[in-house]
């Protein structure tokens, strides 16, 4: 297993399910990668690249999940040196 697989399943493990009612929900993890442009670009929430999806989607997404502590987790899975020594 890489070192992106682990971390992805550990990532899996803490989101939110999606809902089954519903206007679709967007993937999740385009959304994480938004949020992590805007941290290490130090941009706005507005100039978020299309590619990821529209900006104010990324951003109550980052609201509710730091609301919910999920943030933080997140945070901690990816810094986690020892998700990245579990081959």
């Amino acid at each position: 297993m890489t070192v992106p697989e682990v971390r992805r399943l550990l990532l899996a493990a803490i989101l939110p399910p999606r809902a089954s009612t519903g206007r679709p929900a967007y993937d999740p993890r385009p959304l994480l990668a938004g949020m992590l442009w805007v941290m290490r670009a130090g941009a706005t929430w507005r100039e978020i690249p299309e590619r990821f999806g529209p900006w104010h989607t990324i951003y109550a997404r980052y609201q509710e999940w730091r609301h919910a502590g999920i943030g933080s987790q997140i945070l901690a899975i990816l810094t986690d040196p020892a998700a990245a020594n579990d081959s």
